[in-house]
């Protein structure tokens, strides 16, 4: 509902803020462009580790339910691209702490 949707929004601008924070935006946004020009070098100048790196930060911010989804791709290196397979282990062992008061209002 309507809750969620903030929750998303919210997540969409820290990720944003975050990625102006450290300087990464303009990187990300060459890579898009050169992904969306089309022709036989589409997607030639596309940083997947940027991308990853975002995307990740991204579903941290959205919750348990994405971080197990970054879970599942940093678990099949077969099905994903490596740069997203290793950024997503951080999902495995290197997420950030939350708080039992937090806990205990979600149960």
């Amino acid at each position: 509902g309507a809750v969620r949707s903030l929750q998303g929004v919210r997540a969409v601008v820290l990720t944003a803020a975050e990625l102006l924070r450290d300087g990464d935006a303009p990187k990300l946004l060459e890579s898009l462009a050169n992904l969306l020009q089309g022709g036989p070098r589409a997607g030639a100048g596309f940083d997947d580790a940027v991308f990853a790196r975002v995307l990740r930060s991204l579903f941290e911010k959205l919750g348990a339910t994405y971080v197990k989804l970054g879970q599942f791709i940093a678990s099949s290196p077969t099905l994903f691209p490596e740069a997203y397979v290793r950024e997503f282990q951080k999902c495995l062992d290197k997420t950030e702490t939350v708080s039992w008061a937090t806990i205990e209002r979600i149960v």
